[in-house]
């Protein structure tokens, strides 16, 4: 059964007078950030991620029933992502060296890539239907360019809008570095099925003795707003997902739809893309009358780190991205429900989400249930885990009424 309350307890003028007073100063003090390096922070916060410390609770809540296969340690996500980037000698390392060498010589030249220069942000290989046509017709036919994946240059220091120098969260001036190159670039999944590279530049803190990529949270945020809407990439320390992806993963991992089922779905488009390209390879080979293994090399396998290289994110890889992209996110989350409207509040239990929680030894239960409260608009208000339901009533009440007090103020 739903509780209603709206007013639990008659209070007096005066006390209404003095909690209301309190509650809206406790707004304001959650509501302000007097450290600028918290308003840099807040300003990237859907750029890039930052590995929360409550991913043991979240990872609980999205378990799959068949997620037996992705109970490993944390380490096996740094393996995940090591095997996901290019190996040494591959065709995508070749190109990555090759676009990289010719970058750095362009901005030693004129001072910016010459992407930059036309525009673009974007650095593609010769589109198939052009790369094939030239081998056939030339007698070096191969599938390598169809391994080759587009390039995302990112080089904060020539974007439009850029400052003078970038600032450490100590407040040390960064000096500029080299690139990366190991890996060059990070690769980075989309739901799609062709990825992409991630290419940008680090700079050095002298005073903590450590290099930054150019996509770090930190001196990000100091560029202009319309310039950070551009990145693409949600990235943390071991993963890089596409923004579009990371936005279809929030809408289905809100139902039914889950992280396994949907790592199975990203796995089949990614191996559906390999099949289309191999028979894209296939065609001009038989339209232009090339027979045999020595005219005609076989495609890559999928997995075939030298060649395609194919790589799907585990079910635990997408897990462990959606909490960090939440946790990122936490404070702007608890502001927007902090300012709803809450004139009537209807609560109810939730058993179903603390059956999937950790368990103490012997498989007794940390919480009873959680209590969820949402307002006449069915916006959630409040999630609370208790240890007991009178605790957890008692406590909710007392949220009730300072939740109702500060909704006050909105009425006319």
């Amino acid at each position: 059964m739903a509780e209603s309350a709206t007013d639990p307890a008659p209070i007096s003028a005066a006390d209404t007078v003095s909690r209301l007073a309190d509650a809206v100063s406790r707004l304001h003090i959650d509501m302000q950030t007097s450290d600028p390096s918290e308003l840099v922070r807040e300003r990237i916060l859907d750029e890039t991620v930052e590995d929360g410390g409550d991913d043991d609770v979240g990872a609980a809540l999205l378990d799959d029933e068949a997620d037996g296969r992705d109970e490993d340690d944390e380490s096996n996500l740094d393996t995940e992502q090591q095997n996901a980037e290019t190996a040494a000698d591959s065709v995508n390392d070749q190109w990555l060296a090759t676009t990289l060498e010719k970058v750095q010589k362009e901005i030693q030249m004129p001072g910016q890539p010459r992407v930059y220069r036309e525009g673009q942000l974007w650095i593609y290989p010769k589109d198939p239907i052009f790369a094939l046509q030239e081998a056939a017709t030339t007698g070096v036919y191969s599938p390598d360019v169809l391994y080759l994946l587009p390039i995302f240059l990112w080089l904060p220091d020539h974007l439009p809008g850029h400052p003078d120098h970038f600032h450490c969260e100590c407040g040390e001036a960064l000096n500029k570095h080299s690139h990366n190159m190991n890996p060059i670039a990070r690769r980075v999944c989309t739901t799609s099925g062709s990825d992409y590279f991630l290419l940008t530049k680090r700079h050095y803190c002298p005073q903590r003795e450590g290099n930054t990529r150019g996509c770090g949270r930190t001196y990000q945020g100091t560029n202009p707003r319309f310039v950070q809407d551009r990145f693409p990439v949600a990235i943390n320390h071991r993963s890089a997902l596409d923004i579009s992806q990371m936005d279809t993963m929030k809408i289905t991992f809100a139902g039914r739809f889950g992280a396994d089922p949907f790592s199975k779905m990203v796995r089949e488009l990614k191996y559906l893309r390999h099949s289309h390209l191999e028979a894209m390879y296939l065609h001009p080979a038989l339209h232009y009358g090339l027979r045999g293994t020595p005219k005609i090399p076989p495609f890559s396998s999928f997995k075939n780190r030298i060649g395609f290289a194919g790589y799907t994110p585990s079910t635990k890889y997408l897990k462990s991205m959606f909490i960090s992209w939440f946790a990122s996110h936490r404070l702007h989350i608890d502001r927007i429900m902090s300012s709803l409207s809450g004139r009537i509040l209807k609560a109810d239990h939730m058993f179903k989400t603390v059956d999937h929680q950790g368990r103490l030894p012997g498989g007794e239960p940390i919480h009873t249930a959680l209590y969820n409260a949402v307002n006449d608009s069915e916006e959630g208000c409040m999630s609370v885990l208790k240890l007991s339901l009178p605790d957890m009533r008692t406590a909710q009440q007392r949220q009730f009424i300072r939740t109702t007090l500060v909704a006050a103020l909105r009425l006319p």
